[in-house]
């Protein structure tokens, strides 16, 4: 699975207010979403009311202790990266960057993800099971649940940032560097005794399950409000390739180079909500009555309307998906183009 794969050069925003996981990462997000619940309901259950340690964390604690009790500087160091202040700063710092950037659904996510993964973990969990260590209730780890939504957040905004400027590759080692410095607040929480090893596997799980429901949520909420025409219509203009059939654009689909199934297929792209059963061959066979469309040798499709110009990976099957209609909305609603 390539990592934020559809690319865009109409504008450097994203296509969709909103929009934050990739079509194909969707469903393997919901996929993890479910396996984090299911260990924290797993673990929950368990561990209720527990104060004395089973065989997993007797077992983990006494051997991340030993390995690492030659490193306690660096150790206090990452635990105390994991409380309150530090968490806080770092996610203002990506609310701010995400603002600059005008990436208003991601300083959303991070805004609400992250208070919301350690309002759950110390307020609703942790007093709902009652599991103690020290006298303190323990389960799932405050700490580690704040440093994996912040890393979760991360993750989620590098998987399809706007104009893709970062490289895919680039991108997947950064978000495995977030994940992989939270889970060393994770192990050094243990090694330094402050939570037992379920503890954190909870804290990992409800902070990574948080982020992951909040952008699910922000994405289906934003595919659903997509406005059904663009903000301007009868414009007419000229783009690249004028002398090409469709160069001149009408914001009506009664133009009398589309037949009867352009116009079915425009009507189908504009329709509200989105449509779900539109072909990708009826799709190219309008695109090609109205511009320019042109197949690369890695399968990507380049298609040019009037002066706006996205680029495509056709779906895997016979259908697009929702949010290649939007695209093709806001492309054609800029080029003129808009529902009869």
């Amino acid at each position: 699975m390539r990592w934020g794969a559809r690319q865009r050069q109409t504008s450097g925003r994203e296509t969709v207010p909103g929009r934050l996981l990739p079509s194909p990462l969707r469903w393997p997000a919901a996929a993890v979403l479910a396996g984090c619940a299911a260990v924290t309901a797993g673990f929950g259950v368990s561990l209720a009311g527990k104060r004395p340690t089973g065989w997993l964390d007797t077992a983990a604690d006494a051997r991340i202790q030993s390995a690492l009790d030659q490193h306690a500087p660096i150790l206090r160091f990452l635990v105390g990266a994991g409380t309150l202040m530090p968490v806080t700063l770092m996610t203002a710092a990506l609310v701010v960057a995400c603002v600059l950037t005008r990436r208003w659904s991601g300083a959303v996510l991070a805004a609400v993800a992250v208070p919301a993964g350690i309002t759950l973990a110390e307020y609703v969990l942790k007093p709902l099971i009652g599991r103690t260590m020290l006298g303190a209730l323990s389960f799932p780890s405050g700490h580690v649940t704040a440093v994996f939504a912040l890393a979760g957040a991360c993750a989620v905004l590098l998987a399809d940032p706007p104009g893709h400027r970062v490289p895919g590759p680039a991108r997947l080692l950064l978000a495995l560097a977030a994940l992989l410095a939270a889970s060393a607040v994770a192990v050094a929480t243990v090694a330094q005794a402050a939570h037992y090893f379920t503890d954190v596997v909870g804290g990992a799980a409800v902070g990574t399950g948080v982020v992951l429901a909040c952008a699910l949520t922000l994405d289906a909420l934003a595919t659903r409000h997509v406005p059904a025409t663009g903000p301007r219509r009868g414009r007419r203009e000229t783009g690249v390739g004028s002398s090409r059939k469709g160069a001149r654009m009408s914001s009506s689909p009664e133009s009398p180079h589309l037949d009867n199934h352009h116009r079915n297929t425009l009507r189908q792209i504009f329709e509200h909500p989105v449509s779900h059963n539109i072909e990708w061959h009826a799709v190219t066979s309008l695109l090609e009555a109205v511009g320019t469309v042109t197949v690369h040798h890695d399968g990507k499709v380049t298609v040019t309307v009037g002066p706006e110009r996205t680029i495509f990976d056709p779906p895997a099957g016979k259908d697009i998906d929702a949010q290649m209609v939007v695209d093709l909305r806001h492309m054609l609603s800029k080029a003129g183009y808009g529902a009869s």
